[in-house]
Protein backbone atom coordinates (compact mmCIF):
# COMPACT_ATOMS: atom_id res chain seq x y z
CA UNK A 1 0.00 0.00 0.00
CA UNK A 2 0.79 3.52 -0.97
CA UNK A 3 -0.59 6.26 1.25
CA UNK A 4 -1.60 9.45 -0.39
CA UNK A 5 -2.88 12.54 1.35
CA UNK A 6 -4.80 15.65 -0.08
CA UNK A 7 -4.32 18.83 1.43
CA UNK A 8 -7.25 20.93 1.24
CA UNK A 9 -6.68 24.75 1.80
CA UNK A 10 -7.83 28.30 1.96
CA UNK A 11 -5.83 30.20 0.14
CA UNK A 12 -4.98 34.03 1.02
CA UNK A 13 -3.90 36.83 -0.81
CA UNK A 14 -0.97 37.15 1.62
CA UNK A 15 1.80 34.81 -0.25
CA UNK A 16 3.94 34.27 2.85
CA UNK A 17 1.23 32.99 5.24
CA UNK A 18 0.24 30.98 2.16
CA UNK A 19 3.68 29.40 2.58
CA UNK A 20 3.85 28.83 5.96
CA UNK A 21 0.48 27.62 6.06
CA UNK A 22 1.24 24.89 3.24
CA UNK A 23 4.58 24.32 5.13
CA UNK A 24 2.75 23.20 8.48
CA UNK A 25 0.20 21.12 6.39
CA UNK A 26 2.39 18.96 4.46
CA UNK A 27 4.64 18.12 7.99
CA UNK A 28 1.45 17.34 9.22
CA UNK A 29 0.24 14.46 6.53
CA UNK A 30 4.19 13.52 6.31
CA UNK A 31 3.82 12.41 10.34
CA UNK A 32 0.69 10.56 9.45
CA UNK A 33 2.59 8.40 6.90
CA UNK A 34 1.44 9.86 4.06
CA UNK A 35 4.07 9.24 0.97
CA UNK A 36 2.60 11.25 -1.79
CA UNK A 37 1.17 14.69 -1.06
CA UNK A 38 -1.37 16.59 -2.99
CA UNK A 39 -2.02 20.74 -2.81
CA UNK A 40 -5.33 22.19 -4.70
CA UNK A 41 -5.40 24.75 -7.13
CA UNK A 42 -4.21 28.31 -6.72
CA UNK A 43 -1.61 27.11 -3.96
CA UNK A 44 0.24 29.95 -4.15
CA UNK A 45 -1.83 32.71 -3.59
CA UNK A 46 -5.57 33.85 -4.69
CA UNK A 47 -5.99 37.51 -5.80
CA UNK A 48 -8.72 39.52 -6.89
CA UNK A 49 -8.77 40.10 -10.85
CA UNK A 50 -7.38 44.00 -10.04
CA UNK A 51 -4.51 42.60 -7.83
CA UNK A 52 -3.22 40.09 -10.33
CA UNK A 53 -2.28 43.11 -12.92
CA UNK A 54 0.21 43.79 -10.41
CA UNK A 55 1.21 41.05 -8.79
CA UNK A 56 5.23 39.93 -9.32
CA UNK A 57 4.64 36.40 -9.89
CA UNK A 58 8.52 35.75 -11.46
CA UNK A 59 9.26 36.06 -7.69
CA UNK A 60 6.44 34.40 -6.46
CA UNK A 61 6.84 31.14 -8.49
CA UNK A 62 10.64 30.81 -7.92
CA UNK A 63 10.03 31.22 -4.04
CA UNK A 64 7.07 28.91 -4.23
CA UNK A 65 9.13 25.95 -6.02
CA UNK A 66 12.28 26.54 -4.07
CA UNK A 67 10.36 25.86 -1.22
CA UNK A 68 7.78 23.29 -2.07
CA UNK A 69 11.78 21.47 -3.42
CA UNK A 70 13.65 21.68 0.19
CA UNK A 71 10.61 20.25 2.13
CA UNK A 72 10.40 17.23 -0.09
CA UNK A 73 14.02 16.40 -0.20
CA UNK A 74 14.15 17.09 3.70
CA UNK A 75 11.08 15.25 4.11
CA UNK A 76 11.64 12.26 1.32
CA UNK A 77 8.04 12.67 0.07
CA UNK A 78 6.73 13.63 -3.34
CA UNK A 79 4.53 16.55 -4.01
CA UNK A 80 1.98 17.41 -6.62
CA UNK A 81 1.64 21.19 -6.42
CA UNK A 82 -2.24 21.29 -7.80
CA UNK A 83 -1.38 24.64 -9.27
CA UNK A 84 0.61 27.86 -9.19
CA UNK A 85 0.94 30.91 -11.50
CA UNK A 86 4.31 31.07 -13.75
CA UNK A 87 4.79 33.36 -16.06
CA UNK A 88 4.83 32.88 -19.84
CA UNK A 89 6.40 34.48 -22.47
CA UNK A 90 3.52 34.08 -24.84
CA UNK A 91 1.99 37.52 -23.40
CA UNK A 92 3.19 40.05 -20.57
CA UNK A 93 -0.41 40.21 -18.99
CA UNK A 94 -0.87 36.46 -18.68
CA UNK A 95 0.34 33.73 -17.11
CA UNK A 96 0.53 30.03 -16.73
CA UNK A 97 -2.01 27.85 -14.28
CA UNK A 98 0.76 25.36 -14.03
CA UNK A 99 0.80 22.04 -11.81
CA UNK A 100 4.21 20.43 -10.70
CA UNK A 101 5.22 17.54 -9.29
CA UNK A 102 8.33 17.52 -6.82
CA UNK A 103 10.08 13.89 -6.24
CA UNK A 104 11.31 12.82 -3.14
CA UNK A 105 14.93 14.25 -4.15
CA UNK A 106 13.77 17.60 -4.55
CA UNK A 107 13.45 17.56 -8.46
CA UNK A 108 10.59 18.76 -10.52
CA UNK A 109 9.94 15.61 -12.96
CA UNK A 110 6.53 17.15 -14.36
CA UNK A 111 4.62 20.56 -15.29
CA UNK A 112 1.38 20.69 -16.91
CA UNK A 113 -0.57 24.09 -17.51
CA UNK A 114 -4.17 23.85 -17.48
CA UNK A 115 -5.92 23.33 -20.61
CA UNK A 116 -9.18 24.33 -20.49
CA UNK A 117 -10.10 27.79 -19.01
CA UNK A 118 -13.25 28.61 -17.13
CA UNK A 119 -14.76 31.41 -18.70
CA UNK A 120 -18.53 31.13 -17.41
CA UNK A 121 -21.47 33.13 -16.38
CA UNK A 122 -23.64 31.13 -13.92
CA UNK A 123 -27.02 32.46 -13.02
CA UNK A 124 -26.73 33.73 -9.31
CA UNK A 125 -23.10 33.69 -9.62
CA UNK A 126 -19.97 35.92 -10.62
CA UNK A 127 -18.66 36.11 -13.83
CA UNK A 128 -15.57 34.35 -14.34
CA UNK A 129 -12.98 35.01 -17.10
CA UNK A 130 -9.67 32.77 -16.34
CA UNK A 131 -8.56 33.30 -20.20
CA UNK A 132 -8.27 37.27 -19.50
CA UNK A 133 -5.01 36.41 -17.19
CA UNK A 134 -4.05 32.98 -18.16
CA UNK A 135 -2.75 31.33 -20.79
CA UNK A 136 -4.26 28.02 -21.89
CA UNK A 137 -2.09 24.72 -21.78
CA UNK A 138 -1.44 22.48 -24.92
CA UNK A 139 -0.44 19.39 -24.09
CA UNK A 140 -1.72 16.77 -21.59
CA UNK A 141 1.07 15.48 -18.70
CA UNK A 142 1.63 11.87 -17.52
CA UNK A 143 4.44 11.22 -15.28
CA UNK A 144 5.80 7.90 -13.79
CA UNK A 145 5.69 8.21 -9.72
CA UNK A 146 7.28 4.24 -8.67
CA UNK A 147 4.07 1.82 -8.22
CA UNK A 148 1.36 4.53 -10.19
CA UNK A 149 1.59 6.74 -13.51
CA UNK A 150 -0.05 10.25 -12.68
CA UNK A 151 -2.28 11.62 -14.97
CA UNK A 152 -2.50 15.87 -14.80
CA UNK A 153 -5.80 18.15 -14.98
CA UNK A 154 -6.97 21.40 -12.61
CA UNK A 155 -10.22 22.01 -11.95
CA UNK A 156 -12.37 22.79 -15.09
CA UNK A 157 -10.22 20.27 -16.96
CA UNK A 158 -12.93 17.96 -15.29
CA UNK A 159 -15.63 18.77 -17.20
CA UNK A 160 -13.53 17.64 -20.38
CA UNK A 161 -13.96 14.00 -20.52
CA UNK A 162 -11.89 13.35 -23.94
CA UNK A 163 -8.88 14.33 -21.74
CA UNK A 164 -9.12 12.00 -18.83
CA UNK A 165 -9.69 9.47 -21.72
CA UNK A 166 -6.66 10.35 -23.07
CA UNK A 167 -4.49 9.87 -19.77
CA UNK A 168 -6.10 6.80 -19.11
CA UNK A 169 -5.15 5.16 -22.20
CA UNK A 170 -1.68 6.31 -21.59
CA UNK A 171 -1.09 4.44 -18.91
CA UNK A 172 -2.48 6.55 -15.64
CA UNK A 173 -3.65 4.70 -12.54
CA UNK A 174 -4.24 7.91 -10.33
CA UNK A 175 -5.51 10.98 -11.81
CA UNK A 176 -5.00 14.54 -10.29
CA UNK A 177 -7.87 17.12 -10.13
CA UNK A 178 -6.64 19.89 -8.53
CA UNK A 179 -9.20 22.51 -7.76
CA UNK A 180 -10.87 25.72 -6.87
CA UNK A 181 -14.22 25.11 -7.46
CA UNK A 182 -16.83 27.90 -6.97
CA UNK A 183 -19.46 26.54 -4.01
CA UNK A 184 -22.37 27.07 -6.57
CA UNK A 185 -20.80 25.00 -9.18
CA UNK A 186 -19.65 22.42 -6.40
CA UNK A 187 -22.56 21.51 -4.62
CA UNK A 188 -24.04 20.93 -8.44
CA UNK A 189 -21.70 19.06 -10.15
CA UNK A 190 -18.76 18.21 -8.16
CA UNK A 191 -18.49 15.13 -6.34
CA UNK A 192 -20.45 13.63 -9.65
CA UNK A 193 -18.09 14.69 -12.00
CA UNK A 194 -14.69 13.92 -9.66
CA UNK A 195 -16.54 9.84 -9.31
CA UNK A 196 -17.62 9.61 -12.66
CA UNK A 197 -13.97 10.28 -14.16
CA UNK A 198 -12.67 7.36 -11.92
CA UNK A 199 -15.33 4.97 -13.05
CA UNK A 200 -15.08 5.91 -16.58
CA UNK A 201 -11.22 5.29 -16.58
CA UNK A 202 -10.92 2.56 -13.76
CA UNK A 203 -8.34 5.14 -12.13
CA UNK A 204 -7.84 6.34 -8.61
CA UNK A 205 -8.07 10.19 -8.40
CA UNK A 206 -6.99 12.53 -5.90
CA UNK A 207 -8.95 16.05 -6.18
CA UNK A 208 -7.54 18.37 -3.48
CA UNK A 209 -9.42 21.61 -3.04
CA UNK A 210 -9.44 24.65 -2.15
CA UNK A 211 -12.46 25.67 0.81
CA UNK A 212 -14.18 29.34 1.89
CA UNK A 213 -13.77 32.99 1.58
CA UNK A 214 -10.49 33.87 -0.21
CA UNK A 215 -9.89 37.80 -0.20
CA UNK A 216 -13.03 38.93 1.27
CA UNK A 217 -15.16 37.83 -2.12
CA UNK A 218 -15.11 34.75 -3.47
CA UNK A 219 -15.94 31.51 -2.21
CA UNK A 220 -14.87 27.84 -2.95
CA UNK A 221 -16.51 24.34 -2.08
CA UNK A 222 -13.75 22.26 -0.42
CA UNK A 223 -14.70 18.94 -0.36
CA UNK A 224 -11.81 17.71 -1.35
CA UNK A 225 -12.02 14.09 -2.64
CA UNK A 226 -9.74 10.73 -2.81
CA UNK A 227 -11.91 8.46 -5.23
CA UNK A 228 -11.15 4.68 -5.94
CA UNK A 229 -11.18 3.36 -9.80
CA UNK A 230 -14.32 1.85 -8.37
CA UNK A 231 -16.11 4.97 -7.45
CA UNK A 232 -16.21 4.35 -4.16
CA UNK A 233 -15.15 8.05 -1.92
CA UNK A 234 -11.77 6.83 0.22
CA UNK A 235 -11.65 10.28 1.89
CA UNK A 236 -13.30 13.09 1.65
CA UNK A 237 -13.02 17.15 2.99
CA UNK A 238 -14.89 19.47 4.93
CA UNK A 239 -17.57 22.24 3.21
CA UNK A 240 -16.01 24.93 5.66
CA UNK A 241 -12.32 24.24 6.56
CA UNK A 242 -8.94 23.48 5.85
CA UNK A 243 -8.60 19.47 6.12
CA UNK A 244 -6.38 16.76 5.03
CA UNK A 245 -7.57 13.80 3.99
CA UNK A 246 -5.66 10.31 3.51
CA UNK A 247 -6.17 6.63 1.56
CA UNK A 248 -3.94 4.29 0.52
CA UNK A 249 -3.36 3.32 -3.36
CA UNK A 250 -3.38 -0.82 -4.28
CA UNK A 251 -2.36 -1.60 -7.23
CA UNK A 252 -3.87 -4.76 -6.73
CA UNK A 253 -7.43 -2.95 -6.04
CA UNK A 254 -6.70 -0.93 -9.12
CA UNK A 255 -5.93 -4.08 -11.10
CA UNK A 256 -9.13 -6.29 -9.69
CA UNK A 257 -11.41 -3.16 -11.05
CA UNK A 258 -10.00 -3.57 -14.25
CA UNK A 259 -10.24 -7.11 -14.46
CA UNK A 260 -13.74 -7.39 -13.32
CA UNK A 261 -15.28 -4.62 -16.08
CA UNK A 262 -12.22 -3.53 -18.80
CA UNK A 263 -13.81 -0.73 -19.91
CA UNK A 264 -10.66 0.48 -21.22
CA UNK A 265 -9.70 -2.44 -23.24
CA UNK A 266 -13.49 -2.26 -24.68
CA UNK A 267 -13.32 1.39 -26.12
CA UNK A 268 -14.13 1.85 -29.91
CA UNK A 269 -13.85 4.76 -32.02
CA UNK A 270 -17.07 6.06 -33.25
CA UNK A 271 -16.79 6.58 -36.93
CA UNK A 272 -17.34 10.16 -38.48
CA UNK A 273 -19.06 10.84 -41.35
CA UNK A 274 -17.10 13.01 -44.05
Amino acid sequence: MTKLAAIQLSTTDNFEANLISLQGFIHKAYDNGAQHIFTPENSDIMLSNKMLETFDFSYSSQKFIDFIQNIALKLKVTIHVGSIKIPTVVSVSKTYNQSISINHEGNIVARYNKIHLFDASVAGDSDYRESNTIQAGENPQLCDFGVFKLGYSICYDVRFPYLYEYLSEKGATIIAIPAAFTEKTGKAHWEMLVRARAIENSCYVVAAAQVGLHFGKRKTYGNSLIVSPWGDILGHGDSFFEDIIYADYSKEALEEVRMQINSLKHRRKIPVNT
